[in-house]
């Protein structure tokens, strides 16, 4: 088992569908200089929360690397170290687990066969990283840990205490397979449902968002870090008017983030935990509001701006985060090209909560993670090639 305490002040770059880098943070106050809504002045906003893990309000970045023949495209990306956790997250997801995880129905996945494979995958990150020490995160799509924060059509009439007892296995067979495979891991998270006041409104769960969180309590004492999710689904706005039903004023825009936010503080207080909270947003892209029917697919490729990046990740410094991990699969040169342009943006955000004027020196994503120069893309499917 991965112990809590060896969390340094988490916060950082990387998901990677087997193998991913990740960055790190902490918390600081700002000081006045750019709006992160895109105004040329701005007041100093109140201090956030002091973190209990240090006094620095980092990024974490998810990078997910995909393409077999061109292997400069994720670390060409140039960041400031100083502003990222140097630790990579390294990202397991579904996809990866092949046809031993059913993204629709726990119920059918066989507990040892999925393990079993767990332990592979990890064994083959473990050999691509070197086995140095990193932190893990895992996706699990299409269900979630707590049985009311699951539809129905997945959950397919099982009772709630069977569905919970599976749910909490499979968690459990993840895990511990990942930790036996690599043994060096550090920090352990899900990148999981984390229900907040806006899904309990919607999805009428007739009761309170922490009441359905905790009924994955275990599986949340288990996690080292909390990284729960911060989609962009509207379009930000300047001004008064009349914004159309998919975008928003800079206070309505930031609401549910804040939300999502409190309701990672909340849980993790509940459990008696201190565990820290690094919201994961978007890179590049916008994406659907997750489980809210045909408006999930409206903003497909659609570019987030400078001003929403920004004020992402003052949101959620504001909202008492401990560090922003920002995720982004990178494919091509034009997806790579505006990752760089968005993390300039989101580290001068960073540099203006922290209080740096003076950076120093750039890095590359490769000099930062000490990424393999050989690096291939998703390196268990390069290494597994005809298994399946």
């Amino acid at each position: 088992m991965v112990s809590k305490k060896t969390w340094l002040g988490l916060g950082a770059l990387v998901a990677i569908v087997a193998v991913w880098g990740c960055s790190y943070m902490v918390i600081a106050r700002p000081t006045p200089g750019p709006a992160p809504g895109g105004g040329d002045q701005q007041t100093p906003a109140p201090p956030a929360p002091m973190s209990a893990h240090g006094s620095r309000f980092l990024g974490h970045l998810a990078v997910k690397g995909s393409n077999k023949t061109k292997k400069n495209l994720m670390t060409s990306i140039v960041v400031h170290p100083k502003l990222w956790e140097p630790r990579p997250y390294v990202l397991f997801d579904e996809w990866g687990f092949g046809h031993k995880y059913s993204n629709s129905d726990p119920m059918r996945i066989n507990i040892e066969e999925l393990r079993a494979e767990s332990v592979w995958d990890a064994q083959t990150a473990a050999m691509f990283w070197s086995h140095q020490p990193v932190n893990v995160m895992v996706d699990i799509e299409g269900w979630a840990p707590q049985y009311d924060a699951t539809r129905q059509i997945i959950k397919r009439q099982t009772p709630e205490s069977a569905f919970n007892r599976k749910a909490l296995r499979v968690h459990r067979a993840i895990q511990s397979g990942i930790e036996e495979g690599w043994p060096e891991i550090k920090g352990f998270g899900w990148w999981a449902k984390i229900v907040d006041v806006e899904v309990e409104r919607k999805w009428k769960l007739g009761q309170s968002a922490l009441e359905t969180n905790m009924q994955a309590a275990p599986l949340w004492r288990r996690v080292t870090y909390f990284a729960p999710r911060v989609y962009q689904f509207m379009r930000l706005v300047d001004g008064p008017g009349n914004p159309d039903r998919y975008e928003a004023s800079a206070e309505q825009w930031a609401k549910p983030f804040r939300d999502i936010v409190q309701s990672a503080i909340d849980l993790r207080d509940a459990i008696g935990g201190d565990q820290p909270v690094l919201p994961c947003m978007w890179g590049t892209t916008m994406v659907g509001r997750p489980g809210y029917g045909k408006g999930n697919d409206r903003w497909n490729g659609k570019l987030s701006t400078g001003p929403e990046r920004r004020l992402m990740v003052r949101t959620v410094y504001e909202a008492g985060a401990d560090g922003i991990m920002v995720w982004q699969p990178i494919r091509d040169e034009a997806e790579r090209d505006e990752f760089q342009r968005a993390i300039v943006q989101i580290e001068a955000e960073l540099a203006l909560i922290n209080g740096d004027s003076d950076l120093g020196p750039t890095a590359t994503l490769g000099e930062l993670f000490h990424i393999r120069s050989d690096w291939p893309g998703r390196p268990m499917d390069w290494m597994r090639k005809h298994q399946w």
